[in-house]
């Protein structure tokens, strides 16, 4: 019998539900008591209006001479029962497409779209797939323990469940097809922790909706740091942490989407049905929320970009804290530089206690010309980038710095200088005094002209500087307490440092 496709609405499916049943030629979908859904004998294409109103059915049965297709960007939630009658074809999640269901045991076919000429991290949704479904792809596993990736050959090897792979995405690209059974339910998988600068575990979504890595309930991380590591393409890589993103990286996490976490012991990541979204995200996407005590770093060249975040946030810590730090992993692009800023390790996300100084390095693979900028800075008055090779001091807020980097030099070249948090514009400030290492600054705002003074802690004056202006940086030979007096001719700023 030839089947009719009956394109459905939000709306369209809300009448419905008042009413016996919807006619297309063959094709219909029936109520039963206002609570079951039936596709009878007809092919539909669902659609609707975003992932904020998704189509919401109670409860979904799918004879077996008919099939339902969700549409790429369209959002169905079937909150009680589902059961498909007609196998794999008779429910179809096409790329982009959202579905969330709580039952178990389901049939279907959920296909997701890999572009070409990069390796992405997938995810299987289903529980029953296989690497033969890539017959003639390149895919990969990766070992936590070697922190390597190798091309699995073996096409019975189980693309198991919440377990993230490589995938390359050929010359043309192409969608991926899963066939199987729908995961459902509570999924887990056990990562593991191989000692210090090892934990890296590559783990995925293994639902066909996606999940929100910040959800209030459902999860379950048990020594899994609170970061999330998404490969975009060979010379970036996406990281989200406790509200902060850096190159896009999201606290939603979509269907088939592989993810690197870091594990700090032998541990479990599980999840719940109560983390599934329907969220309008492929691989990453900003966040629109505006992050306080912030300033986002950008450097830029040869068309390439890379950031780095620094947050103030007063239960941080001035070391690694596996809940607000998130690594720098560096991409494979010669020609694209990387920010990073540093603690104890290298770190694309580094929250903070109030601090003066950040150190900030820089790595790329070709000589050439760069700039950092900073894009977003939140709360902060004063953010002052240091050029310790050049010793030029930038102020970022009124542009970018640019700048010669030759390869092999230091990549930890750079000092980010920070005034004060949350300063009002109006406080009677003139300077910002503070020390790093054995070096005391004093940064004179809006041009403003003064003598510096610094005076031991028995009242001796050990160095100065007269008619200072902008940035000044003053070395001191000895270790410990300082005076430092800035007279200016509005007026007088004193202010105590300790030179390490």
């Amino acid at each position: 019998m030839k089947k009719t496709i009956l394109i459905l609405s939000v709306v369209v499916l809300a009448l419905a539900s008042q009413a016996q049943g919807i006619y297309n030629n063959n094709a219909r979908i029936v109520s039963q008591s206002g609570s079951y859904w039936v596709v009878d004998n007809g092919s539909f294409t669902l659609t609707s209006e975003s992932a904020t109103y998704p189509a919401t059915l109670a409860n979904l049965i799918i004879s077996d001479d008919a099939s339902l297709t969700v549409k790429p960007f369209s959002y169905l939630t079937v909150s009680g029962s589902l059961s498909n009658s007609a196998g794999t074809g008779g429910l179809v999640v096409n790329p982009g497409g959202s579905l969330i269901e709580t039952a178990t045991g389901v049939s279907a076919t959920v296909e997701t779209a890999v572009p070409a000429l990069q390796w992405h991290f997938i995810s299987a949704p289903v529980s029953d797939a296989y690497s033969a479904m890539f017959l003639g792809k390149y895919l990969q596993k990766h070992t936590e323990s070697t922190n390597l990736f190798t091309d699995i050959l073996n096409s019975g090897t189980p693309l198991t469940p919440e377990k993230g792979f490589a995938l390359w995405g050929d010359d043309a690209g192409f969608t991926t097809t899963y066939t199987g059974t729908l995961n459902a339910g509570t999924e887990s998988y056990s990562t593991s922790f191989s000692g210090p600068g090892k934990g890296w575990n590559l783990v995925g979504n293994p639902y066909p909706s996606a999940i929100d890595w910040d959800a209030a309930t459902g999860w379950t991380k048990t020594n899994v740091n609170a970061a999330t590591y998404v490969h975009v393409n060979a010379s970036t890589w996406a990281s989200y942490i406790a509200g902060v993103q850096a190159n896009g990286g999201t606290r939603y996490i979509a269907p088939g989407q592989g993810f690197f976490v870091l594990a700090s012991g032998a541990g479990l990541l599980g999840m719940t049905d109560d983390v599934r979204v329907h969220q309008a995200t492929t691989f990453f996407k900003n966040s629109d929320e505006v992050v306080p005590d912030l300033v986002r770093l950008q450097v830029s060249g040869n068309s390439y970009s890379d950031e780095a975040v620094v947050r103030f946030l007063p239960s941080a810590t001035a070391e690694f804290d596996g809940s607000y730090d998130a690594c720098k992993i560096f991409g494979d692009v010669a020609e694209a530089a990387q920010v990073y800023t540093t603690g104890s390790t290298q770190l694309a996300i580094n929250s903070l206690p109030e601090t003066d100084v950040v150190p900030v390095g820089v790595k790329a693979g070709v000589s050439g010309t760069y700039t950092i900028a900073a894009t977003e800075i939140n709360n902060l008055q004063w953010v002052t980038l240091e050029d310790t090779k050049t010793g030029i001091f930038t102020e970022l807020a009124t542009g970018g710095y640019t700048f010669y980097f030759e390869t092999g030099e230091n990549e930890m070249r750079f000092k980010l200088h920070f005034s004060a948090l949350g300063i009002a514009d109006n406080q009677p400030e003139n300077a910002i005094i503070y020390s790093y290492q054995k070096t005391v600054f004093v940064n004179l705002k809006d041009n403003a002209k003064g003598d510096v003074f610094i005076y031991n802690i028995a009242g001796q004056l050990v160095a100065s500087m007269p008619s200072a202006s902008g940035m000044n940086r003053i070395e001191l030979v000895n270790m410990g307490n300082y005076i430092v007096k800035v007279v200016t001719g509005k007026a007088t700023e004193v202010r105590k440092v300790f030179v390490k």
